[in-house]
């Protein structure tokens, strides 16, 4: 999930690379921000550890318990959190929902999104909104709907996408 949402932010950033920022954009989420340490998470959010990766990547379930309107989203949030050298590069934020109401929640965080940040880009089954600091990208699954926040400065530094397959083998 997050491996698809990667290959396909980096194939729009070296298309994209000179965008301009959507609306409203962020350096993180639900006060995470691009490059703290997870030390720093741990010590302020629920944090629970998910896997280890490869080339220093960490998984971290973490749960923000006061969104404030970032992103359209209010209330206690689930996140996954990946950092890579021990600094935050992307934020998962998943909206779990029943299967029959995926379809539904999904328009609406398109339209919610749209409102806040403009018009996005389309990529197959991914809408994206590239941006100067921050990469946002929204998918719909099975029985959630995610968001994704990667900082474009990690972004830069990614693999071919071909090596991030393998990410977490």
């Amino acid at each position: 999930m997050v491996k698809k949402i990667m290959v396909v932010l980096l194939l729009l950033f070296l298309r994209l690379s000179a965008a301009d920022a959507w609306q409203q954009e962020t350096d993180g989420f639900g006060g995470l921000h691009w490059g703290m340490p997870v030390s720093q998470v741990k010590s302020s959010y629920d944090t629970k550890f998910i896997r280890y990766g490869k080339h220093n990547v960490e998984q971290y379930r973490v749960t923000v318990p006061h969104a404030s309107g970032e992103l359209g989203l209010y209330g206690p949030c689930t996140t996954v959190c990946t950092f890579r050298n021990n600094e935050l590069m992307m934020i998962g934020i998943l909206l779990f929902r029943s299967p029959d109401t995926v379809d539904r929640s999904f328009d609406e965080a398109v339209t919610v999104l749209t409102e806040r940040c403009g018009v996005p880009e389309t990529f197959r089954d991914e809408v994206i909104w590239p941006g100067k600091t921050s990469f946002l990208g929204l998918t719909k699954r099975p029985a959630m709907v995610e968001i994704t926040l990667m900082g474009t400065r990690y972004l830069k530094a990614c693999r071919k996408p071909a090596e991030m397959k393998n990410e977490y083998k």
